[in-house]
């Protein structure tokens, strides 16, 4: 068990390294150079888990409606505006043995998991960041900080790369902050607007770059890895694109005809761009590590990649072709963190599958919970191929 336990922290910090994002997060903290501009107190904004002595009981009473994954954690967001997590605790990013409600968060629409941080974004326009940042002038480093006061304010979306993040405006501008991931130029502490684009609806983040939806359906992509300023261009053969999301070096693009488009680099030249023709009446994509997740119509969930540890088919191999994910007929969303994935179903429940070595499936297969004890823990090792519902717990 130890050995486990040492391979399992080893794994993940050269994950970490490798700077996943799905993203992995850059955040500023800025306390020093400016004013709250709340009057609650600190501690209200303290998005860490409490921990209690008391054994935990299921929660059933619950109605998730969006999850996003990170490198080694899981956030999630409910109906009612409060955000659940669960993984591992690198930064600061999660705190918890099994997933239960971050302390501090409340009326939130939107989050956002990455590999150094986490992102929530609420009802009011405000953004809020927890987890490891640059503090001052000084190196990015260990800092498990929680902000009192929110990044920005007027923000709809947001999306986390490899020490950098990614905002949108709802005026349709997009600002960034953070390093490039040639990791020589100094970081751009300050969110600074974006130029060269039209109105943005939607952004994401793959390791090293960013890519923007605009109003028209069009797709324009940011090469973050060694140049700044930092200059986006518009990709070629990507025409009325619902949605988009970035993975590890690639992204996916939905069509608004259901149709699905994968491209990878930081070129926007047409010999990147494949369309996945297997697949087709999609809804809703994600792009992880090594792999892609589509949800259709009927509610089915169809995986493709290189995830060594499942793509929910029951199997520990790769497919390059879409396969479909087995139990789950209901989905209405779907996101991916470094190599697991998880599903939302139209009851509100959560699903998840993949690798598991910081309990970041929320299965307890990692974090074994005294007194509690279920036939998805009972069943499942850490790595696993086939989809499980996530049990939550309140103590």
């Amino acid at each position: 068990m130890k050995k486990t336990l040492v391979f399992a922290f080893l794994l993940a910090v050269i994950l970490c390294a490798v700077g996943f994002a799905v993203g992995s997060a850059l955040f500023v903290d800025n306390r020093a150079d400016s004013e709250s501009d709340t009057t609650e107190s600190a501690a209200m904004y303290t998005p860490f888990y409490e921990e209690s002595s008391q054994e935990p009981r299921i929660y059933e009473d619950y109605n998730f409606i969006m999850t996003s994954g990170g490198n080694a954690h899981t956030v999630a967001l409910q109906d009612d505006g409060t955000v659940w997590g669960w993984g591992n605790d690198f930064y600061g990013c999660i705190n918890s043995k099994y997933p239960c409600q971050i302390q501090g968060l409340a009326d939130i629409v939107y989050v956002s998991a990455g590999c150094y941080a986490s992102a929530a974004i609420k009802s009011d326009g405000s953004l809020w960041m927890w987890g490891a940042g640059w503090k001052g002038n000084g190196p990015f480093e260990n800092y498990n900080l929680s902000l009192d006061h929110p990044i920005m304010h007027d923000v709809k979306d947001v999306a986390i790369g490899n020490r950098f993040t990614v905002a949108l405006k709802s005026d349709g501008t997009v600002w960034i902050w953070g390093a490039d991931n040639s990791h020589d130029m100094e970081a751009q502490l300050v969110p600074q607007k974006l130029d060269g684009l039209p109105e943005i609806v939607q952004v994401t983040a793959s390791w090293d770059n960013a890519a923007f939806l605009d109003t028209d359906g069009n797709v324009w992509i940011l090469d973050n890895q060694y140049s700044l300023p930092r200059v986006p261009e518009k990709a070629q053969g990507l025409t009325d694109i619902k949605s988009i999301s970035g993975g590890g070096h690639h992204f996916v693009a939905l069509g608004y005809d259901g149709s699905v488009y994968t491209w990878t680099g930081t070129t926007s030249d047409k010999k990147v761009l494949k369309q996945v023709e297997e697949l087709s009446d999609v809804v809703a994509v994600a792009a992880g590590a090594f792999h892609s997740v589509a949800v259709k119509n009927d509610g089915t969930v169809w995986c493709w990649g290189e995830n060594e540890h499942g793509l929910g088919d029951g199997v520990n191999t790769k497919s390059k072709t879409p396969v479909q994910v087995l139990y789950i007929e209901d989905a209405i969303g779907a996101s991916c963190g470094d190599l697991h994935t998880t599903v939302v179903t139209s009851d509100g429940s959560l699903w998840a599958w993949g690798a598991d070595y910081m309990g970041q499936l929320g299965r307890d297969a990692f974090f074994p919970i005294a007194g509690v004890t279920s036939a998805v823990t009972q069943e499942w090792a850490n790595e696993i191929a086939r989809p499980a519902k996530i049990l939550f717990f309140k103590t």
